[in-house]
C-alpha cells in the first residue's frame, strides 16, 4: 500500500507536470550549499525541472565577476539597488526562462525580482534574519529604507510566496515591521538531498565506535574545554573541522552545542540516525558557548529545545549528567527512533512544499 503522503505527493507531481504537458521550470538561487542540496531533494520528490544556482560557486567555477560584473568576496551578500540591477541586467534573458524563482538564505537575494518587475511566482524562503548584511552595508548602506519598503509591498503581491524554515523568522520580521505571514517549512526533504562533497576523512587511528565526536561549531577553546571535561571522566572524544555528514555518522553519538536558532545540520543528522547529546538551555548558557545574539535573546524558540524533537534528542545538564547519559543511552533503539521520525519528517516537508506549489500552479 501507498502511504497516503507519498500518494499526494505523487498526485501533486502528476499535477504540476501535466500543465502544457511540461515540467515547471523552476530556478533555485542561494547563497548557501546545504538550501541547494535541500531543495534538490524538494525537485526531485516533485518533478520540477530545477536548475539551481549557488551562488558562490558560480564565482568559482565559472569565474570571478560571472554573478554581477565583478568580484566582490563577502560584500555579495549586501544586495542594494545597484547590485540587484546589475545582476538583473546581467541575467534577466536567462532568468526570464524560468517559470518559478526560489531564493534561500538570505532573503536580499530576491531584490533582485522584486524592484526588477518579476511577475512570475517568486519564492522566498527565509533561512536566516531577513535583513541579513554583511558588516559595512556595502556600496548602498545595506539594509537601506528601500529595501524595507520593498519587503512590505512585496507580502501583498499575488505572485510572492513568504516561507520561514524557522518560526522565529517570522517573529524577526514582524518586530521590524515586516509581516511575512506564518508559512513555516523546515528542512527535511529527503535523505539523498544531503550527499555532500568529499571533504576530510577522519584519521584512521581513531576508534570511531567508541568516540564521542564534538560538533565543531564552538571555538575550538571551547572544543577544549569540553574534551578536557570528558577526558577527565574516562569519556573519548575527538573533533575536526570540515567532517561530511557520513564520516560523523560512524562515531558512536555526537555531542552539540547549538550555534543558530535553527540548523540543517538537526535535521541531516536525525534522517541519518545520529545519536546526538545537547546542553539543556541552562546549562547552555551556563557554558558561555552561545555566540549568535538571535539565540542568546531567543532560546525558547531554538529547534533543538521544541517539543518534537525531545524523544530523539539526549539532553545533558552538567558534564557529570553528560558521562552518565553517554554510559547509559540505547544507541540503536535511540538511532532507529530518529531515522523513523526522519522518515515522518520527510513526508510531512515534502507535502508542505507540494501544497505550496499546487497552490501557485492554481493562481
Amino acid at each position: 500500500m501507498i502511504k497516503k503522503g507519498i500518494l499526494l505527493l505523487l498526485m501533486v507531481s502528476l499535477f504540476l507536470q501535466a500543465e502544457n504537458n511540461r515540467r515547471i521550470k523552476v530556478l533555485h538561487v542561494t547563497f548557501h550549499e546545504g538550501c541547494k542540496n535541500e531543495f534538490i531533494g524538494v525537485a526531485n520528490a516533485l518533478g520540477l525541472d530545477l536548475t539551481s544556482w549557488f551562488v558562490q560557486e558560480l564565482e568559482r567555477e565559472i569565474g570571478p565577476g560571472f554573478w554581477e560584473g565583478t568580484y566582490v568576496g563577502n560584500e555579495i551578500y549586501n544586495v542594494g539597488p545597484r547590485r540587484a540591477k546589475r545582476v538583473w541586467d546581467k541575467h534577466k534573458d536567462f532568468f526570464n526562462q524560468f517559470d518559478v524563482i526560489v531564493t534561500s538564505d538570505t532573503v536580499p537575494l530576491s531584490r533582485i525580482f522584486l524592484q526588477n518587475g518579476w511577475e512570475k511566482p517568486l519564492l522566498i524562503w527565509i533561512c536566516n534574519r531577513f535583513d541579513y548584511a554583511h558588516p559595512g552595508g556595502g556600496e548602498d548602506h545595506f539594509p537601506d529604507a528601500a529595501y524595507y519598503d520593498l519587503l512590505r509591498k512585496a507580502t501583498t503581491m499575488k505572485n510572492v510566496y513568504f516561507i520561514s524554515y524557522t518560526e522565529y523568522e517570522h517573529e524577526y520580521a514582524r518586530r521590524r515591521g515586516v509581516e511575512v505571514g506564518r508559512r513555516v517549512i523546515k528542512p527535511g526533504s529527503s535523505q539523498e538531498s544531503y550527499t555532500e562533497p568529499f571533504r576530510y576523512k577522519v584519521p584512521s587511528h581513531i576508534d570511531k565506535a567508541n568516540t564521542l565526536f564534538i560538533f565543531p561549531r564552538i571555538y575550538p577553546s571551547q572544543r577544549d574545554i569540553v574534551r578536557n571535561a570528558l577526558a577527565t571522566r574516562g569519556i573519548q572524544t575527538w573533533s575536526e573541522d570540515g567532517i561530511a555528514t557520513h564520516e560523523i555518522k560512524g562515531f558512536k553519538g555526537v555531542i552539540y552545542f547549538p550555534y543558530n536558532l535553527s540548523t540543517l545540520a538537526l535535521f541531516d543528522h536525525t534522517i541519518q540516525g545520529i545519536v546526538r547529546f545537547i546542553p539543556t538551555k541552562e546549562f547552555l548558557r551556563s557554558t558561555g558557548f552561545i555566540r549568535d545574539y538571535s539565540l542568546k535573546n531567543n532560546l525558547d524558540m531554538c529547534e533543538f529545545y521544541q517539543d518534537e524533537f525531545k524523544d530523539i534528542l539526549v539532553y545533558f545538564d552538567s558534564w557529570d549528567d553528560l558521562k552518565q547519559k553517554i554510559e547509559s543511552t540505547d544507541y540503536e533503539l535511540l538511532r532507529r527512533k530518529n531515522i523513523e521520525f526522519g522518515k515522518k519528517y520527510q513526508d510531512i516537508t515534502l507535502s508542505k512544499w507540494s501544497t505550496l506549489f499546487n497552490e501557485l500552479v492554481k493562481n
